[in-house]
């Protein structure tokens, strides 16, 4: 799933929507997991997502190791604290999870390549538009991501039967 969501986000999106869809498939994938399983899982998930998009994302190594696993373990915590089929605090938590990826994707652009912490007026037209792309895909995903889990456990109990 992870494969298929990277190659979605650096061959297709790039190609048919002409780099308008700028949204992180990976993050939406890890936050969506880690509500649905919990925190290890979701700090198990997002380390290797991170991995995977340090391998083929160029950034500097590391840095989205860090942010998937963190993002999947605070999402994780979440886990019990709502009913799935509702989707307010999966919302609320992918868009807190948003902003802290951008504040720390912010500091590192301005730590590894010097360039300006405080983005100019361009830069906070277009983050708006991001984050409502970013959060209707999110809902998506999220009842994507539900429906093969249930999906998989259900083949799970068929099988031990």
């Amino acid at each position: 799933m992870v494969i298929l969501i990277l190659l979605l986000q650096i061959v297709v999106f790039p190609n048919f929507f002409l780099e308008r869809l700028k949204v992180d498939l990976i993050l939406l994938l890890v936050i969506a997991y880690a509500l649905l399983k919990g925190s290890s899982e979701g700090l198990i998930f997002g380390l290797t997502a991170g991995l995977l998009c340090d391998c083929f994302i160029g950034q500097p190594f590391g840095l989205q190791i860090v942010l998937k696993a963190l993002c999947g373990f605070a999402a994780g915590k979440l886990h019990d604290m709502y009913f799935e089929n509702q989707l307010g605090v999966p919302l609320l938590a992918a868009s807190a999870l948003f902003i802290l990826d951008e504040i720390v994707q912010r500091i590192c652009y301005w730590l590894f390549y010097g360039g300006v912490f405080w983005p100019k007026g361009a830069y906070w037209k277009g983050i708006g538009i991001l984050f409502l792309q970013q959060l209707v895909i999110f809902g998506l995903l999220y009842y994507m991501v539900r429906y093969l889990l249930h999906w998989q456990t259900r083949g799970e109990a068929r099988l031990r039967k």
